[in-house]
């Protein structure tokens, strides 16, 4: 069955003839006006202090202002209820606040994220300041856009071999660097570090120089009026159910109330809403979790009968490794349907051997609540609440896992 230390005195004039040279460099950049065209557009970012092999140069440069870039990474189905892309597209073509000077609807994967980045470089040579990549995403199916173009769907897996085998290349450090700040703007990305730090190695190396990727733990919502366009952070609860077997709505809540005991949230109240009525009002979504397994085995003989439901959930158990990745995932076992399928695997030379398919379905139950403050000027309409993204409450940032070589002055 397959399956870096003392520095000298010489090093120290080193460093004082660099700082020297460093506040002169940074009153020419000060003393740069950008065009007309992009005064407006420009996104400032203070850059943090240089870390170089262990030496720390402790001086803050000069407010550089860089260019910003908003990446919508789909479209909506026609048939949706669910406006995500475009209510997106709004509010940063709209909003006078997002500041972002270019909008690309285009791009579909990372790479094609990184191959427009490459070919469009900045009009003042500098480095991309900002970039903001909106996507649907959720914690358990992942991201919703590919890393190749045609590929799977984005995992640190994929990321991974697309970066082993080259398909991937770092942008050079006039594209991005360290001063990069990249947002994905995805529901409940945040939640997964170890991702967002290996698409920050996928874009910019696995240097010093690697841009600064981050996300929301919260998901996002976007939402428009005849006058204006808005973005939520918004909070989430969940609770799992079989596909094809949706208890009731009390069942539900009670489900819900024993998860989120401290949580103040009228259940019922918001099992009978599928949208809000208005801003910060609760609701409820629910979408499905599919599973695919496959087990071969080198001679029908050896395949064993599953006929009973006792036969079907002893062998389900022995999965090891499938019960691990639901595992990760958060979702109960006894919360998918499972149906099982005798079939004949195909290997990659042309070789077969039979095989047992079983497909997994489980139905995530979300209740939405956007956050929001409250609005003066109009009672009735409360304003979104909108924290520092620097955050860590309410967003995660991470950096490509990278290993500095230690410096030895002798």
């Amino acid at each position: 069955m397959k399956k870096l230390s003392i520095i000298s005195v010489f090093a120290l004039l080193f460093i004082l003839t660099l700082l020297v040279v460093h506040f002169k460099n940074q009153e020419e950049i000060c003393m740069e006006t950008p065009s007309p065209k992009h005064q407006e557009a420009k996104a400032k970012v203070v850059s943090s202090p240089r870390y170089h092999e262990d030496i720390s140069y402790d001086v803050e440069m000069g407010e550089i202002e860089r260019t910003s870039i908003t990446f919508i990474m789909g479209e909506d189905k026609h048939d949706s209820d669910n406006q995500y892309y475009a209510e997106a597209e709004k509010y940063y073509r709209n909003n006078p606040n997002t500041f972002h000077e270019v909008l690309v609807t285009s791009c579909r994967s990372l790479k094609e994220i990184r191959d427009y980045l490459e070919q469009h470089p900045t009009d003042d040579g500098l480095p991309y300041g900002k970039i903001n990549v909106i996507v649907h995403s959720n914690e358990w199916r992942g991201v919703g856009m590919s890393v190749l173009p045609d590929g799977d769907r984005m995992n640190i897996r994929n990321v991974r071999a697309a970066i082993n085998d080259g398909s991937l290349q770092p942008l050079p450090d006039e594209v991005l660097d360290f001063e990069t700040e990249i947002t994905i703007y995805g529901c409940g990305l945040g939640k997964n570090e170890k991702l967002l730090s290996i698409i920050a190695e996928a874009l910019g190396g696995k240097d010093m120089e690697s841009p600064l990727v981050r996300s929301s733990k919260l998901f996002i919502q976007y939402a428009s009026t005849t006058d204006e366009s808005s973005r939520y952070l918004t909070e989430y609860w969940y609770g799992f159910f079989k596909t094809g077997y949706r208890p009731s709505n009390t069942e539900l809540a009670q489900q819900l109330s024993s998860r989120y005991m401290d949580e103040e949230v009228e259940w019922m109240e918001a099992l009978d809403r599928t949208e809000p009525r208005f801003p910060g009002d609760s609701y409820h979504y629910y979408f499905n979790v599919p599973v695919n397994w496959m087990v071969t085995y080198p001679d029908k003989n050896e395949m064993p009968q599953l006929s009973t439901p006792e036969e079907k959930t002893k062998w389900l158990n022995e999965q090891t490794e499938l019960i691990a990745a639901i595992a990760e995932a958060q979702i109960p076992m006894d919360k998918f349907r499972w149906m099982f399928k005798k079939t004949t695997y195909t290997f990659d030379d042309g070789t077969t051997e039979p095989a047992i398919k079983v497909e997994g379905k489980s139905s995530i139950l979300c209740i939405l609540r956007s956050m929001t403050i409250e609005n003066y000027d109009n009672p009735n309409r409360p304003l979104p609440f909108e924290p520092d993204v620097n955050d860590e409450r309410f967003y995660t940032s991470a950096k490509a896992n990278t290993h500095p070589p230690i410096l030895s002055l002798k």
